[in-house]
């Protein structure tokens, strides 16, 4: 057992970054839902399966940049071999950004096609596209603040996970 008392300065910077994520989605969450533009949405499920595939190209075209990032060949030829261990601390983030938003995908994508599917007013409809935005404006952030520092990535990383986190509910409550 470790003879570290709890919390560290360590944990308490930790725990102020998060504080500070989680009120920075509070004021976004808050001012995407005040200024988002109310829409109808689409009157029969086959035009709102369209709608909701074309926002969802977005998280796609981010996870298809992570991807893209862990190209090899924009590294020096001795890390070309994946199993010799010789990424650079750039490489080794990407993967985990990469691995942390596939995780994070798993519940977002099947929460918004469920509240998509719920949505039947403009009120609720527009919930649908602001979800989509703060989930990819949370994994861009989640990805820069990572290169930053690895308290730096809580700004993206709240942003991106309450915005799933409440699609999940919204998803229940409105379906």
């Amino acid at each position: 057992m470790s003879s570290t008392r709890w919390p560290t300065r360590r944990h308490l910077r930790t725990l102020t970054w998060i504080g500070a994520g989680s009120v920075f989605f509070a004021v976004v969450a808050g001012a995407s839902y005040v200024f988002w533009p109310a829409s109808p949405p689409p009157a029969d499920s086959a035009a709102r399966i369209v709608a909701v595939a074309v926002h969802l190209k977005w998280p796609a075209a981010i996870a298809l940049l992570m991807v893209m990032s862990l190209f090899r060949i924009f590294y020096d030829e001795a890390t070309l071999d994946p199993l010799a261990g010789r990424e650079s601390p750039r490489h080794r983030i990407n993967q985990r950004v990469l691995s942390n938003t596939v995780e994070h995908l798993v519940f977002f994508i099947p929460a918004v096609a469920a509240l998509a599917a719920g949505a039947d007013t403009p009120a609720t409809w527009r919930l649908v596209p602001m979800a989509i935005a703060l989930f990819c404006i949370g994994r861009l952030l989640f990805w820069a603040g990572y290169h930053v520092s690895p308290n730096a990535r809580a700004f993206g990383f709240n942003l991106s996970f309450s915005t799933s986190a409440i699609t999940v509910i919204l998803a229940f409550a409105i379906g």
